[in-house]
């Protein structure tokens, strides 16, 4: 692994912080982390969530149905939701149990399916992804990366 793939994730993660904010909501949850997955245009996960069918104007639209914006100031830090706290624990149990140095993108992707966590996973389900299909698809490339 490579400090890019540590920096991929760490921009997924910062990216679902200002989507929270954008979409007034009061936490950071598995679906922005989704949302900021989809948006990364320098990674290459992105690319097996839309080969499978996921693209980011849908996903936008599915947030947006499922979890409506909130009028409120935005707070300076927003908590995380336990569906995400799960989520990136169980990316920290695979990373380790894969012997990566780094937390990479695909693996908070993995995460969030193997974990059913919050409204990420739920959204992939309501848009009828092929979880099997995504996750072998990240896998490999997790695979790949590593070797």
């Amino acid at each position: 692994m490579t400090d890019a793939a540590n920096v991929a994730a760490a921009k997924v993660l910062l990216s679902a912080r200002r989507l929270a904010r954008e979409l007034g909501h009061a936490w950071i949850g598995t679906e922005h982390v989704l949302l900021g997955m989809l948006e990364q245009e320098d990674g290459d996960v992105n690319e097996h969530f839309e080969a499978v069918g996921v693209a980011v104007a849908a996903v936008r639209i599915e947030l947006t149905q499922l979890a409506p914006s909130v009028d409120q100031p935005a707070k300076a830090d927003l908590p995380l939701a336990s569906s995400l706290q799960d989520m990136l624990a169980g990316a920290i149990r695979q990373t380790r149990t894969h012997r990566l140095e780094d937390v990479t993108v695909a693996s908070l992707a993995i995460a969030m399916m193997e974990r059913h966590a919050g409204l990420g996973y739920a959204i992939l389900v309501k848009r009828g992804v092929d979880l099997a299909d995504l996750e072998r698809r990240l896998t490999a490339a997790g695979e790949s990366s590593a070797g």
